[in-house]
This record gives C-alpha cells, sequence and structure tokens, in this order.
C-alpha cells in the first residue's frame, strides 16, 4: 500500500519523510520510505534467500520479495543496502554455489540495469531520477567522496575527542559530544553554530551514554549471538537460525552509518529477531519432537 501511494502521490497514505536527497553536487526532493517495518526487510530478504521457505513455483519468492526490494531502496538510504547485498550474496552462494550465482546475478544484472535505465530517462519520475543517481553513486564509488560521509566522519572525531576525556564514564543520556550543525542564517546574514544532538555511529553513542558498561552489553549480545549460531550449525533450524543471525549481523553494520539507536522501529525489529532466533533454536521437526515426548513419557 505504502509503494503505491509514493507512485500515485497520495501523501495522505504515506508513511514517509519529503525530503532533500542530496547525491554529489544535486538535490533532489523526494518522498523517502521509513515506514517502521523497513528495519525488518533486511532479515526478512536474507531469510527469504537461504531457502527457509521452499515455494513453488518460486516466482511466488520472487513477489515476496519484490515489496522489501522496492521498500529498501526507496528508503534512498545507501549504508544499508551496502551490507544487506553482501549477505544476501554469501547465503545464495552458500545455496546454489558459485555458478548458480552467477546465472541468477545476469539476470538480476540485467533487469537492475534495465530499471535504472529506465530511472535515469524520468520514466518512474522525479523520485526515480534521483534512486538512478543515488545507485549509480554507489556503483561508482562517488558516494566515498561526497559531504555525508565527511560530515560522519566529523561526528566520529568529536565524539572520539570527548571519549578521551571520559574513557569509561563516557558523558551521559543527553549530553553534547562536541558535534557540531553549521547552518546559515539568510534573515540576519550570519553563520550559526550548533550542537549536534545526534550522532550515525551507534557504538560511539552507547559509549558516549553509557561508558564501557554499554559497550560490554552490546559485545555480550553480539558474542551471544554468534554461540548460538554456531551451537546450531548441525541443528534441524540451522538454516533459520544462521539466517536470522545474518540478518542481526545487517543491522550492526548497519548501526555504524545510521542512527538506529534511537530508531524504535529498529529496536523493536532487533528484539523480534531474537525472539524469533530463540524459536528456531528450540524447533525440532515433528517426528523428532514425537519420539522425543515417547521417550521421555510426557
Amino acid at each position: 500500500m505504502e509503494i503505491f501511494a509514493s507512485v500515485v502521490g497520495a501523501q495522505r497514505l504515506l508513511v514517509d519523510e519529503r525530503t532533500s536527497v542530496i547525491t554529489g553536487t544535486d538535490t533532489s526532493e523526494v518522498s523517502r520510505l521509513a515506514a517502521p517495518v523497513l528495519p525488518l526487510w533486511g532479515p526478512l530478504l536474507i531469510l527469504l534467500v537461504c531457502g527457509a521457505f521452499p515455494l513453488r513455483p518460486r516466482w511466488r519468492l520472487l513477489l515476496l520479495a519484490l515489496p522489501g526490494v522496492v521498500h529498501e531502496a526507496l528508503s534512498f538510504n545507501r549504508s544499508t543496502w551496502a551490507p544487506l547485498l553482501g549477505f544476501v550474496i554469501f547465503v545464495a552462494v552458500a545455496r546454489f554455489g558459485l555458478r548458480g550465482v552467477v546465472k541468477r546475478g545476469l539476470a538480476a544484472l540485467l533487469l537492475g540495469t534495465l530499471a535504472l535505465g529506465l530511472a535515469g530517462v524520468g520514466v518512474f519520475g522525479g523520485t526515480g531520477d534521483a534512486l538512478a543517481g543515488r545507485v549509480t553513486s554507489v556503483i561508482t564509488g562517488n558516494a566515498l567522496a561526497e559531504d555525508s560521509l565527511a560530515d560522519r566522519q566529523r561526528e566520529n572525531v568529536a565524539a572520539l575527542d570527548t571519549l578521551r576525556r571520559h574513557p569509561v564514564m563516557g558523558t551521559g543520556v543527553g549530553v553534547p559530544y562536541g558535534g557540531e550543525i553549521v547552518s546559515y542564517d539568510n534573515l540576519h546574514d550570519r553563520t550559526e553554530v550548533e550542537a549536534r544532538p545526534w550522532i550515525h555511529n551507534q557504538y560511539l553513542r552507547m559509549w558516549l551514554w553509557f561508558g564501557l558498561f554499554g559497550l560490554l552489553m552490546v559485545g555480550l549480545l553480539m558474542v551471544r549471538v554468534a554461540a548460538v549460531v554456531v551451537h546450531s550449525w548441525y541443528s534441524p533450524g540451522a538454516v533459520v537460525v544462521v539466517a536470522l543471525g545474518l540478518g542481526l549481523a545487517c543491522l550492526a553494520l548497519q548501526s555504524v552509518m545510521q542512527t538506529t539507536l534511537i530508531d524504535r522501529p529498529t529496536l523493536i525489529v532487533v528484539g523480534l529477531v531474537l525472539a524469533m532466533m530463540a524459536q528456531a533454536v528450540r524447533w525440532r521437526p515433528l517426528r523428532v519432537a514425537s519420539s522425543v515426548l515417547l521417550r521421555t513419557g510426557r
């Protein structure tokens, strides 16, 4: 429904953020989809690729994945595309082998090139044109030279300078860390500098807010997830456990470049994926479960 509303321009149906997207020197006004379900698409797409749902014919699987792919694309978040694509390719290689991935990759490349070309000439409107420029900047590597990356680096430098003075306890929740927002006031013809209340690198945020204790808690959670994946490698639910673990790893990598810690939908998705993983670890086929019950007499 949200994708349809974006296409037809029904603003009242959109859960979006009408915003300026800066790609290189170009600025475009687009409907940037940011629905609460967006963080869930990464783990779900990895889960679909892993073969946990053996649907026949396979085009049904593509129909299930298509809304997620479109939603991820229309989020315009380049820093979320790279880890997601990397994990999807990793899972595809493990499932289909290198030759199978090459065949499917060529088909996907042709379709992607066609869609990118149509978007670039304006077939999908201004949003499609801006999206084409966004994708092209990743392919050409121009995204690495843009101000958005330099802006995040300035945040990290300011945060690390503060953490050198408070390495153990941090600064506390909501305390400015030294990041700045520089803007120009046209009315008064002057440059204004304000304290930046956010930081994109969420691990530095945890360190700033909760000190070394915060980093320890995040580290213990990551170690626990990795241990569950390793210990479940030969269990009946191993495919789902590994896929969900990779989904959490995808969110963890995104947290280096995105403000996920203050995004409540993302926190809810992390809790949901952890709960799904806990259930997958305990899952047994019906026959195995029945035999266990008979042996224990329960």
